[in-house]
């Protein structure tokens, strides 16, 4: 990643709380990187780089996490049957996680299950960043005029 796409990417996450809730970004909204790293070292790998930027500018905006659905705070965090689950549903009737074998590991596309009894998977065919950004737009009843 470059440090231009990284500056822009940072600037597109902290403008979530402008766009969503009206007010501006602070860096209390995030959590700090030694904090990253703990829970990188309690899950025993390195996060993808996407969700670690997220978490650093927006992991600790409560107004975010559940404005509808949950986004994982780095304690919910976890890994089972190899995926790393990041979110889940307000019923939780569905998980969202990121496989932890993908071959483009930056931005892992975000997978969906259905928590039933067959607990089948489906792709949400977005990274890790443009998928809360549609969840949050749809919780918060924003419309695009192109599709993410």
């Amino acid at each position: 990643m470059t440090p231009q796409h990284e500056g822009d990417r940072d600037v597109s996450l902290r403008r979530f709380t402008t766009q969503y809730l009206g007010r501006a970004w602070t860096p209390a909204d995030g959590r700090p990187l030694t904090v990253i790293a703990e829970t990188e070292h309690r899950l025993g790998m390195s996060l993808p780089p996407e969700l670690t930027a997220f978490h650093h500018h927006l992991g600790d905006c409560k107004e975010l996490l559940n404005a509808h659905n949950t986004i994982f705070t780095l304690e919910e965090l976890e890994i089972a049957d190899g995926y790393l689950f990041i979110a889940e549903e307000e019923q939780n009737v569905v998980s969202w996680a990121v496989p932890l074998q993908q071959p483009d590991n930056t931005d892992p596309v975000v997978w969906q299950r259905v928590n039933d009894l067959a607990c089948a998977w489906y792709s949400e065919e977005q990274g890790v960043v443009e998928f809360f950004q549609s969840m949050l737009d749809w919780t918060f009843g924003i419309e695009h005029s192109s599709a993410h």
